[in-house]
C-alpha cells in the first residue's frame, strides 16, 4: 500500500506550523517593538490558530488520552474537561518553569528552562503507573457494572495532570522571549491563546474516541451476550496503551 500521501500531508503540516511559528514570532516582536494594540490582536489570534494546528503533531498527550477513553466509557464532557486539565498544566508547567528559573538564577548558570528532564521522567513513568493501576482495575472489575453506571475506571482522574506534567517547549520559548523583552504580560496572554487553539484539537481527539467507543458498543448490542467481553476487553486494552505509551516515552527520554 502507498503511504506517500501521508508522508506529504505530515510534510506540510509540518511546514505550514515553520511559517505560522515565524509569523508568530515576527508578529510577537512587531508588537513589543511598536507597542501597537492592533498588532498585539494579530499576535493572540496567530496563536489560537497556531495552537490548534500545533496541537496536530506530535505529542500533548492526545495518543494516551484516545487509549484512555478507548477503555472506558464517559460522558463527552469528561472527554472535554480531560483536554482542558492536561493543556493547562501542560502549559502551565512552562510558564511556572521559565519564570521560576528567570526569578532564581536569571539564567546566568546556562541553565535553560526546557531543560529539565526529570520533569518529564516524572510525569512519563506516572502515566505508566497509573496505566497498570487502571489495566488492574481492568483485570479486577466488573465492566458490566460500569458500563450501567457510566462511571468508568477509577484512577483515570489523575491521568490529564500526570500527562501535561511535561512542559510545553512552545510555551516555553514564547515566555523565554517575553521575559527578554520586558513584555511578560503580553507572553502570558500569548501563551493562554495557544492553549485554547490546543485545547480545541485535543479535546476533538478525547471526543473522536468516546464517540468512536459509542459507535462500536452500539454495534455489538445486538450480540449483547458478547458486550460484557467486549467491553473488559476495550478496558484492558486501553489501559495497556496507556501503560505501554509511558514506558516508552520513559525509555526514550531515559535513552
Amino acid at each position: 500500500m502507498d503511504f506517500d500521501w501521508l508522508q506529504d500531508a505530515v510534510r506540510s503540516l509540518l511546514l505550514l506550523q515553520k511559517h505560522l511559528q515565524q509569523a508568530l514570532s515576527g508578529a510577537f516582536r512587531e508588537a513589543t517593538a511598536e507597542g501597537d494594540g492592533l498588532q498585539a490582536a494579530v499576535l493572540v489570534l496567530l496563536a489560537l490558530v497556531f495552537g490548534m494546528l500545533h496541537a496536530i503533531g506530535p505529542g500533548h498527550g492526545k495518543s494516551v488520552l484516545m487509549a484512555y477513553f478507548v477503555g472506558q466509557e464517559a460522558p463527552l464532557r469528561q472527554g472535554l474537561m480531560a483536554s482542558v486539565k492536561l493543556i493547562a498544566v501542560h502549559v502551565g508547567s512552562a510558564i511556572l518553569l521559565v519564570l521560576t528559573a528567570v526569578a532564581l538564577f536569571e539564567i546566568s548558570f546556562g541553565l535553560r528552562p526546557a531543560d529539565f528532564p526529570l520533569v518529564r521522567q516524572v510525569s512519563y513513568a506516572g502515566i505508566a503507573a497509573l496505566g497498570l493501576f487502571l489495566l488492574i482495575q481492568a483485570l479486577r472489575g466488573a465492566p458490566g457494572e460500569r458500563h450501567a453506571q457510566g462511571g468508568g475506571l477509577r484512577g483515570g482522574g489523575l491521568l490529564p495532570y500526570v500527562v501535561g506534567l511535561s512542559p510545553c517547549p512552545l510555551t516555553t520559548i514564547m515566555m523565554l522571549a517575553a521575559v527578554g523583552t520586558g513584555a511578560i504580560a503580553l507572553g502570558l496572554i500569548v501563551s493562554v491563546a495557544m492553549a485554547l487553539g490546543m485545547v480545541v484539537t485535543v479535546g476533538a481527539f478525547a471526543l473522536l474516541a468516546i464517540l468512536a467507543r459509542r459507535w462500536l458498543f452500539a454495534v455489538f448490542k445486538r450480540h449483547q451476550a458478547r458486550v460484557l467481553r467486549v467491553g473488559r476487553g476495550f478496558e484492558v486494552f486501553g489501559a495497556l496503551a496507556v501503560t505501554a505509551l509511558g514506558l516508552l516515552l520513559l525509555a526514550g527520554e531515559l535513552a
